[in-house]
């Protein structure tokens, strides 16, 4: 390898990295929700409608779905057009204005099943002299899945207005 040309140093700023890049091996994986199923909710504030959960934003200040209804749980159900093998389920979500512990309980059914199945439940703990945003990345390893549902409680006390930034699944 002794040469008296000088290499090219292959580099790229950290910045320029887009989520579709093919240097980020999540991307690679991410199921497209908006051609591979239906999405079913239960309400939607007219300003930030579901539509926003799969812009393609993430992060701080990123656009948002938030629910139509005060004081109520809230459901987002995707019906799958074939079965999807489900390995990572990600999702955002952003409070600044009130102290809150928001819950998400995500449940799926298989391919000829008749019943839900518990994947997981996770918190998010919002303070706005602290944490005003989360992101998670769960780890679920589901097969064959034809529906998948999201029941989101704003408060753990029943109060207030559920909202999350991003969702996404991948295979």
């Amino acid at each position: 390898m002794n040469t008296d040309e000088p290499r090219v140093l292959r580099k790229l700023l950290i910045g320029e990295l887009t989520s579709k890049g093919s240097s980020d091996p999540e991307a690679e994986n991410e199921l497209d929700l908006r051609a591979c199923a239906r999405v079913h909710f239960s309400s939607e504030h007219p300003e930030h409608p579901i539509d926003h959960l799969f812009d393609g934003t993430s992060g701080e200040g990123a656009t948002r779905w938030v629910g139509g209804r005060r004081d109520r749980a809230e459901t987002i159900l995707l019906v799958f057009d074939e079965p999807r093998d489900i390995a990572r389920c990600a999702f955002e979500a952003e409070e600044r204005e009130l102290v809150r512990t928001q819950e998400v309980c995500a449940e799926y059914m298989v391919e000829n099943g008749d019943t839900y199945q518990q994947c997981f439940i996770q918190e998010f703990n919002f303070s706005p002299a602290g944490a005003t945003y989360q992101r998670e990345l769960i780890t679920v390893n589901l097969r064959s899945v034809s529906r998948l549902r999201l029941t989101v409680l704003a408060d753990k006390s029943r109060r207030g207005t559920v909202s999350l930034t991003a969702l996404r699944l991948y295979r």
